[in-house]
């Protein structure tokens, strides 16, 4: 009889072997949380440069977004995002942007580009689907 074989009739073997699964099982959850995290740590990193894109942009059309660029100075591009598209109220930058006619580099239209999905969340990106189409803009 091997030593496995002794161990695995004795009752308290397969209670410590459960206990074990079970440790390894969550310590694969955990990591996989992390893993996600950092996901999604680089996708709001991302779009907080595309952020300063629409800020870089925007000078170059002869709008100077100052109070943008303080906002992401202050909060990160992402929560700025966030602050501006869940208010109730249209941000001067949009209609500034959408005088120039250049809706497509607005944080709205920003929101709804395929890779920031998991950013957002369905009422997020269908108020920027409104406030777009309200504009006009068929992006």
């Amino acid at each position: 009889m091997n030593v496995l074989s002794f161990f695995s009739n004795c009752a308290s073997f397969h209670c410590l072997k459960n206990c074990a699964i079970i440790v390894v099982n969550q310590v694969r959850i955990d990591t996989t949380k992390k893993i996600t995290n950092a996901a999604m740590s680089e996708l709001e990193d991302k779009f907080d440069q595309e952020m300063l894109g629409i800020y870089n942009a925007a000078q170059e059309h002869g709008y100077h977004a100052t109070q943008l660029l303080r906002m992401i100075n202050q909060k990160g591009g992402y929560e700025t995002a966030k602050q501006l598209i869940r208010s109730s109220q249209i941000s001067e930058g949009f209609r500034r942007l959408a005088d120039l006619g250049k809706l497509d580099i607005t944080i709205e239209a920003k929101v709804l580009l395929p890779e920031y999905h998991d950013l957002f969340d369905e009422k997020d990106r269908e108020k920027c689907r409104e406030r777009l189409e309200e504009y006009g803009y068929q992006g």
